[in-house]
């Protein structure tokens, strides 16, 4: 019973950290100028929620075999 609520617990949050990572590794475009903007922290901040993404997976796999 608790592998069942740890395995699912991780792959909500999961894929929650991976929808947060993909909108924070976008570029932004300005609504007046209509110029493309790069947000360098948000790119990097994406990466580090990809590598979270992979650590938790990682961890599960662990935990399950």
């Amino acid at each position: 019973m608790i592998k069942v609520l740890v395995t699912v617990f991780s792959i909500v949050v999961t894929f929650i950290l991976m929808i947060l990572s993909t909108a924070l590794t976008k570029d932004f475009i300005d609504p007046v100028t209509q110029e493309r903007h790069v947000d360098k922290e948000g790119r990097l901040m994406g990466y580090i929620g990809y590598f979270g993404c992979f650590l938790i997976l990682y961890g599960l796999y662990n935990y399950l075999f």
